[in-house]
This record gives C-alpha cells, sequence and structure tokens, in this order.
C-alpha cells in the first residue's frame, strides 16, 4: 500500500467515527475494512519510523493539540484550561486534542458537569 492511499484511508475512517458517535445504531454507515485499516496503520508507521520522523511527527502533534486547546493567548504554563460542552461541540478536533495530550501524559482531562478541565503537567 502507497503512503497517500494509506493516509485516505485512515482519514475515511477517522470521518466515520467522528460522524458516527453522534448518530443512532440503524444510522451509522458501514466501517471500512478493518484489515485494510490496519495495513494503513502499518503503512504510516513504517514510513515515519526509518527516518527518524516518528519522534518530530511526535512533537509536531503534541504542539498543535496544544495550539488548539491554549487559544487566546493561554499556554500550557497556566496548568489547566477549562472548556465548555458548546466550544467542545464547536470543534470536532479538540475531543482528539484532549485524547491526544491524554495518550502523551502532557495532560489529563476532567469531566465535570458542562464542562471539562484539561490539567496540563508540570514542564520538567
Amino acid at each position: 500500500m502507497k503512503i497517500n492511499e494509506a493516509v485516505n484511508i485512515l482519514r475515511a475512517h477517522n470521518a466515520w467515527r467522528r460522524s458516527s458517535a453522534h448518530l443512532p445504531e440503524d444510522a451509522r454507515g458501514a466501517m471500512g475494512d478493518p484489515r485494510q485499516i490496519g495495513i494503513a496503520i502499518d503503512t504510516v508507521c513504517d514510513a515515519l519510523s526509518p527516518s527518524g520522523d516518528w519522534a518530530r511527527a511526535l512533537s509536531l502533534a503534541d504542539d498543535t493539540a496544544i495550539s488548539v486547546i491554549c487559544t487566546e493567548g493561554h499556554s500550557p504554563a497556566v496548568h489547566q484550561w477549562v472548556l465548555t460542552r458548546e466550544q467542545i461541540a464547536a470543534d470536532p478536533y479538540l475531543e482528539d486534542c484532549i485524547a491526544h495530550l491524554e495518550w502523551r501524559g502532557i495532560a489529563k482531562a476532567v469531566r465535570e458537569d458542562d464542562r471539562l478541565t484539561v490539567i496540563f503537567e508540570e514542564q520538567r
């Protein structure tokens, strides 16, 4: 599989995942072929790993996720950022950014009622 095809498969799967989360089960479209999605993941990982770009890609993803959350001049130095349900609903990438930062150990999310607090770990 070529890298462009792998990226298209992964983007289509991510679009399906985002859209179907808001639909009733009987209205959801079909997920793509899981085997093809797995091959696409391997293709992208293999393309990044040998060139040493994996660390750079993670760093760029970290910085981008932080910048999406920390808008309006706020920074992770503040250590926490409170987002409302409306803010999260208005930006389809916020949940993905939060999940990425939690996965990387850069921040944790605390969900309470109608708000979500993103707490950034102190930089060492």
